[in-house]
C-alpha cells in the first residue's frame, strides 16, 4: 500500500476510529471540525462514521439531537464503552474488532481513518483484516511519550505493543497525515522506515477562527463580569496540571510572577481541577489564593473567557517527543491574540513564539529563568494592545488554519494523475 498516492474514492463511506470519549476536547475542538472539512471533499452521499470510545453512555433522545446537530455534514455515530489502555482493552479486542470489521461491511466503508497512534493500533487490524485502506489522522509518537511522561517504563508490555503498532500502521498507511513534519524523520530514525514522500502530509491542530478572535468589547464585559481591573495582568491557563504537563513549576512560576505584578496579577484557569487541589499547589509555592479564578466551563464557552487574558501559559513538560506534537491550546491562544508563556521544543510553537517575539519561552525552572520569561512578557504588555493582538492572530491564520485541511483532503481525494 505504500510508495504511491492512491486516490481515495470520493463516494465510498469512510470509518473515523478515535479512542477518545466524544464529549472530550480532542472530539470537539479538533475531530469533528476536520471531519466537516472532509465532508465537503467527498461525494455529496458519502456517510462519514464517527466511532468513539464513551466513559458514559449516550442513548436515546441525546443522541439523537447529536446526530441531527451533525445531518448536514452526513456524520454518523459509532459508540463503545471505554476500558483504559491495558489487559482489560486487548481482552475486548475480541469483541471490538470482529464488531468495527462488521461495521465496514454494513456501512459500505471504502477506506478508514485513525485519529493518533491508539486509535491507529486499532484501525491497522481492521485495516488488515478487511483489507481497507488506512488514512493516519494526527500520527504522533505515543508510546515513547509515556515513557517519558512516566506512565510506563519501557519494558512494560503496552510500550512494546504500541510501539509495535506505530511501526506497522506507517507501513501499512495509503496516506500519513503527522501532527508535524517532523514525524517523518522521526519514523526513519526510530522504526527504519521511510514514509514515502508521495503519502505524507503535516497538519498541527487547526482552531475556529470564527470561534477564537480577539474582541474588546466582549473583552471588557468578560473582565467586569469575572472582577478583573483594567490595570490587571490576568494569567490565563486552560487545561490541567500533571501528567503531560508541567504541575509544581507552573505554580513556582506563578509566584514570581505574583511577585513581580503585586496584587494586580490575577490568575484564571479554566480546568477540570477542584479549588482545593488549585489552592493546595498554590499553597506550597506560596502563591495568595486570592490571586486565582477557577472556572470549569464547556468548550463552547472557552473563547469568551480567554479574552479576559492578556498572556496565557502553555505548561507541555519539554520531553523529546513533544517536539512532534501540536498543542491545541497554542491555536486558540494565537487566534485570540494572547502572548504565550511556552517551554522549549514544543512542536514548531517554541521556534515561532521565540523568532515572532509573540510570548516567551521558558529555558529553564530556576527563579532566574522565571524572572527573565516575565519580563519579556511584561515588555509585550507594554506595546500597543491593538497591534500586538493582530500581530499574534495572524499566527493562528498563518499556522492553524482550517483551510490547511482542505489542501490536504483534497489533495488526497484528487484523482490520480
Amino acid at each position: 500500500m505504500t510508495g504511491f498516492a492512491p486516490s481515495m474514492k470520493k463516494d465510498g463511506n469512510i470509518l473515523v476510529i478515535t479512542y477518545w470519549d466524544f464529549n472530550e476536547a480532542h472530539i470537539q475542538a479538533n475531530v469533528l471540525p476536520n471531519l466537516k472539512i472532509l465532508s465537503t471533499c467527498i461525494a455529496p452521499d458519502a456517510v462519514i462514521y464517527l466511532f468513539c470510545f464513551n466513559k458514559r453512555k449516550i442513548t436515546g433522545p441525546e443522541r439523537v439531537k447529536l446526530e441531527q446537530q451533525l445531518a448536514s455534514f452526513r456524520i454518523r455515530l459509532l459508540f463503545f464503552d471505554y476500558t483504559h489502555f491495558g489487559i482489560r482493552m486487548i481482552l475486548r479486542y475480541g469483541w471490538l474488532l470482529p464488531y468495527l470489521c462488521l461495521q465496514v461491511f454494513r456501512k459500505r466503508v471504502s477506506h478508514l481513518y485513525a485519529w493518533c497512534t491508539t486509535a491507529g493500533a486499532i484501525g491497522y487490524m481492521v485495516s488488515v483484516i478487511t483489507r481497507k485502506p488506512l488514512i493516519l489522522e494526527s500520527y504522533e509518537p505515543h508510546a515513547e511519550a509515556m515513557v517519558e511522561n512516566g506512565y510506563w517504563h519501557k519494558g512494560h508490555y503496552a510500550y512494546r505493543i504500541l510501539s509495535f503498532f506505530e511501526k506497522k500502521q506507517a507501513q501499512r498507511a495509503a496516506y500519513v497525515i503527522a501532527a508535524n513534519s517532523g514525524m517523518k524523520s522521526y519514523v526513519r530514525e526510530r522504526y527504519k522506515y521511510s514514509i514515502p514522500d508521495a503519502i505524507f502530509f503535516s497538519k498541527p491542530a487547526m482552531v475556529d477562527l470564527n470561534a477564537f478572535y480577539p474582541d474588546e468589547q466582549l473583552r471588557q464585559e468578560i473582565r467586569n463580569k469575572l472582577g478583573f481591573r483594567a490595570s490587571d495582568v490576568v494569567c490565563l491557563y486552560a487545561g490541567k496540571f500533571g501528567g503531560i504537563y508541567l504541575k509544581e513549576e507552573i505554580f513556582d512560576f506563578l509566584k514570581a510572577a505574583a511577585d513581580h505584578w503585586g496584587r494586580r496579577l490575577k490568575i484564571l484557569l479554566l480546568t477540570a481541577h477542584t479549588k482545593e487541589e488549585v489552592l493546595q499547589l498554590a499553597a506550597r509555592a506560596e502563591v495568595p489564593g486570592d490571586h486565582f479564578t477557577i472556572l470549569f466551563v464547556n468548550h463552547q464557552e472557552v473563547p469568551g473567557y480567554m479574552r479576559a487574558g492578556d498572556f496565557a501559559l502553555c505548561p507541555v513538560k519539554p520531553v523529546p517527543t513533544k517536539r512532534y506534537c501540536t498543542p491545541v491550546k497554542d491555536g486558540e491562544y494565537w487566534a485570540t491574540g494572547l502572548p504565550v508563556l511556552i517551554t522549549p521544543d514544543i512542536s514548531d510553537d517554541s521556534g515561532i513564539i521565540a523568532s515572532t517575539q509573540t510570548g516567551a519561552v521558558l529555558t529553564g525552572f530556576s527563579r532566574k529563568e522565571y524572572d527573565n520569561a516575565i519580563l519579556e512578557l511584561d515588555q509585550l504588555l507594554h506595546q500597543s494592545r491593538v497591534l500586538l493582538t493582530t500581530r499574534i492572530r495572524e499566527l493562528a491564520e498563518t499556522h492553524r488554519n482550517y483551510s490547511i485541511a482542505g489542501r490536504i483532503y483534497r489533495a488526497i481525494y484528487s484523482p490520480a494523475k
